[in-house]
């Protein structure tokens, strides 16, 4: 999907934003800190992919 970003708008970042707070949603109170935080592993996940989920 990322390879293809400059067609379908979605970016690395773009990625995280939308599935950020679905992947690693905190726990306890949420606010726009802690979705942030959960946006900033997704996003680190997503363009680390390769060394992240080896073979």
């Amino acid at each position: 999907v990322v390879s293809k970003s400059d067609i379908n708008q979605m970016t690395a970042e773009n990625i995280a934003i939308v599935f950020g707070p679905n992947i690693a949603w905190p726990k306890g109170h949420v606010n726009l800190i802690t979705v942030e935080h959960s946006v900033r592993l997704t996003l680190i996940l997503v363009k680390h992919f390769d060394e992240v989920f080896v073979r």
